[in-house]
Formats: structure tokens, sequence, C-alpha cells
């Protein structure tokens, strides 16, 4: 992670899978949001950032493709930082009005719910082309 300090003008960087950061309380979004501004595409798979991090993001006013799809989101461990109904909601509405430059965004989520798909849409930036939405 202290490599990234030395990548100021990275463009795309894929951490997916890297779930350790969680447990070790690693702040990523955090790290990237302040270490990496010009960031067009990040991919957090299988990261399982918490819902309240995940508002750093609005930092990155350059990312044009975000992943946040979770594999293993029935698990309830790492204090309920699982709850991608509640990640979903954050992001719809504290992260996506910033993130203008936003085109796409792929989300995995065992618990969906129709209601925070409408804010989504609503907070969607001009550019916006692509919501994946996968349900298992």
């Amino acid at each position: 992670i202290s490599v990234i300090a030395l990548m100021p003008n990275l463009k795309v960087i894929d951490l997916s899978g890297h779930y350790h950061f969680t447990i070790s309380n690693t702040d990523i979004v955090g790290i990237l949001s302040n270490r990496c501004l010009l960031l067009e595409e990040l991919h957090l798979s299988n990261c399982w950032i918490p819902a309240g991090k995940l508002e750093g993001l609005k930092e990155l006013k350059c990312l044009k493709r975000l992943n946040l799809d979770h594999e293993s989101l029935e698990y309830e461990s790492f204090d309920g930082f699982l709850d991608t109904a509640l990640a979903f909601s954050c992001f719809a509405s504290k992260v996506l009005p910033h993130m203008k430059e936003l085109e796409y965004l792929s989300f995995r989520s065992a618990n969906f719910r129709v209601e925070d798909i409408v804010p989504f849409v609503r907070n969607a930036g001009p550019k916006f082309k692509c919501l994946y939405l996968n349900v298992p």
C-alpha cells in the first residue's frame, strides 16, 4: 500500500480480492482518495469495504469505472460491514452525486431493494451509462 503514495498519476488499479484491508483496518478508500486523485478505473471486488468508508470515493472526481462486487455477502463478520444494502444506499445518496465522471458501476448483492435503485438513478451524473447489478 505504501507504493501507492509513489504513484499519484495512477489511472487504473485492481485491488480485487484483498479482503485483508478490512481485517487489518486499512482504509484503502481513504488512501486512494488522498493519494490517487487521477484514478479513472477502480476495482475493489471482494475487498469488503464498510459502507461508511465508501464516502471517501467522492474525492475521486476522475473516476469513470467502479467495481464493488462481493462474493461472500452472507457472512455477518467483521462488525457487520457486509450490509450491502446499506453500502449501496450510502453510495447512491452520499457518493454518487459527487461523481460526475462516473460511467459504470458494478455491484453484487444478495439483498438489493427496489427502493435503493431509485435514488441511484436520480443521483447518477450525465455521463453515467451502465449500472450492473448482480444478484446471486
